[in-house]
């Protein structure tokens, strides 16, 4: 095994990881039982803001 052939595979090797993990994240973003948890999320920036501005 020459060191052209170790590039290529851990080359691939690293692309796969990315991409597995990019549709890791994305199914995380999507998945419908998690909306509830980043419209909260949402709000709170909003409302923090808010009590920020009263002081």
């Amino acid at each position: 095994m020459d060191l052209e052939t170790i590039h290529m595979i851990s080359g691939t090797v690293g692309l796969l990881i990315f991409v597995f993990l990019f549709v890791g994240m994305l199914f995380y973003a999507l998945w419908p039982a998690n909306q509830s948890r980043f419209d909260r999320a949402a709000r709170s920036v909003l409302q923090n803001d808010r009590e920020g501005t009263r002081k």
